[in-house]
Parts: structure tokens; C-alpha cells; sequence
């Protein structure tokens, strides 16, 4: 018998959790879709946008999704919550 190894049990452990490729591509797609919404837009307020997509995303989810795309340095948050897009355009 071999003897474990804790880096590859680790690399299984986190593969398991890897969620399967069509619900990366339908994750993707909403964060796009919502950063597209922003670009366009060119400014939004936080609780319109939620308010248009909240069928689709729980609250949540939306602050993930608001993080990543201003995390990616694509939008700016202002302490009135207004969403605006410093991306390229």
C-alpha cells in the first residue's frame, strides 16, 4: 500500500468542488451580463439594478457578483451604492 499523499488528497478534495462546466459558463454569463448592464448604463443605482435581476439572483449572489466585476477594477461603488463603470468601454 502506497503512503497518502496530502498534496494530491488535497488537489482531489478541491477538484470535487469544482462545479460542472455548464454552471461555470451560466455563472460567466451572468456576471457578464450584469457588467454589460453596467457598462452600458454608464452609472446605475445598486438597488435598481438588483431590483431588475433579483428574479435571477438572490441578494446575495448579487454582492458576489457586484464584488468580482469591481474587484476586476471595472466599476467603482460609491457610498450612495451608484454603480459606475470605469472600465473600457
Amino acid at each position: 500500500m502506497k503512503p497518502a499523499n496530502p498534496k494530491s488528497d488535497s488537489a482531489i478534495r478541491a477538484a470535487e468542488k469544482i462545479p460542472p462546466a455548464s454552471t461555470l459558463r451560466s455563472a460567466i454569463g451572468v456576471v457578464t451580463a450584469i457588467a454589460d448592464a453596467i457598462r452600458d448604463l454608464k452609472e446605475v443605482p445598486s438597488g435598481t439594478l438588483y431590483a431588475a435581476v433579483m428574479s435571477k439572483v438572490s441578494i446575495d449572489e448579487y454582492e458576489k457578483i457586484i464584488g468580482i466585476i469591481e474587484g476586476a477594477g471595472l466599476i467603482k461603488r460609491s457610498g450612495s451604492h451608484l454603480l459606475t463603470w470605469i472600465g473600457p468601454r
